[in-house]
């Protein structure tokens, strides 16, 4: 009879036990109440007399919730530059559809930082606004965001799951370099992340070093950075005709690389993209007019490659890899 009670006991905590563990997994997965904001945050004015979050303030919330307006009724659009930068309390951020734009480094380093909700609206995510937020383990970006930027994710060492928007036009260099648990969903030697009707939106990286072929999935329209780096063996690379952007040092060290096939839809390639590919005897680009050089540390354009530099392949090798080797080569951006 005593061993029975004991029995009954155990089972009676192991189920409290994993009524707990539930209950805290539907918290984690809760949407925020987005109709409580923080109070005490501090804002700023824009020149067009719309308001931003530029700081924390007094606010002493562990869930931060942006307003939509500030006291006054004035519209907040955005959160800027550093707002929310290396604050350890923080361990969840709402964000309304008022706001448009994420500043550079406005959560970097939040290091307890573990949920984001994003709402439509968004449009831009800064510079390393989410850098080394070293919890955060899952994010969907709304529909509506057209540009991330440079290491915006860098280093989110949790991170394994992301919802990339469609109408994704512009990926900044090393989004996601650190995050080595995010690695989506296998095609043909490489890693994508992307969203449910097109897997493929972002080719991560590569499989492993060793891999020697890829064709790139036909609905990939970004080369991550550093997705081929290293990658010694890799003879063959084929990209389709919808890419848009082939990432900074994505094929460096490539030496075994013989040809590589340009698509027309390519708008930019980023600094070192083919560096130290000296096996690469041919370059076609499929648009040869309009490609501009740009100068990551000056913040301008350099320069406009001849057109008729990229007529030819092997010119256009030596204008890739040794000439113009360490600037980002852009059209359409004058």
């Amino acid at each position: 009879m005593k061993k029975y009670k004991i029995f009954c006991l155990l089972i009676l905590l192991l189920t409290v036990a994993v009524f707990s563990v539930l209950v805290g997994c539907a918290g984690d997965n809760a949407d925020i109440d987005m109709s409580k904001p923080s109070v005490g945050l501090k804002f700023e004015a824009n020149s067009d007399g719309t308001y931003y979050v530029s700081g924390i303030g007094a606010c002493t919330d562990e869930v931060i919730v942006i307003p939509e307006t500030t006291a006054s009724g004035k519209p907040i659009t955005g959160i800027g530059e550093g707002a929310f930068a290396n604050h350890p309390s923080i361990r969840a951020v709402g964000i309304p559809s008022s706001i448009r734009t994420i500043g550079d480094n406005a959560f970097y380093g939040c290091s307890e930082l573990k949920r984001v909700q994003m709402n439509q609206g968004l449009r831009s995510i800064g510079k390393q606004s989410f850098a080394f937020c070293k919890q955060l383990d899952k994010i969907n970006l709304p529909d509506s965001l057209k540009e991330i930027g440079d290491v915006a994710f860098g280093f989110c060492e949790s991170l394994q799951n992301i919802y990339i928007p469609e109408g994704l036009e512009v990926l900044g260099d090393y989004t996601f370099n650190g995050c080595d648990k995010l690695k989506g969903y296998k095609y043909d030697g490489a890693y994508y992340i992307g969203n449910e009707g097109n897997k493929y939106l972002i080719l991560l990286r590569a499989e492993n070093e060793n891999v020697e072929a890829c064709q790139v999935n036909y609905t990939t329209k970004f080369i991550h950075s550093d997705a081929f780096a290293n990658c010694e063996r890799l003879k063959s690379i084929t990209l389709p005709e919808g890419l848009l952007e082939i990432g900074s040092d994505s094929f460096v060290n490539c030496f075994s690389l013989t040809a590589v096939n340009i698509p027309q839809n390519v708008t930019r390639i980023g600094e070192y993209a083919f560096c130290y590919c000296n096996n690469l005897g041919s370059v076609t680009f499929a648009e040869t007019f309009g490609w501009m050089l740009y100068d990551a540390g000056e913040g301008n354009f350099e320069a406009r490659v001849h057109q008729e530099d990229l007529l030819d392949g092997y010119s256009a090798v030596q204008c890739l890899t040794e000439i113009y080797y360490e600037y980002e080569w852009a059209r359409g951006r004058e």
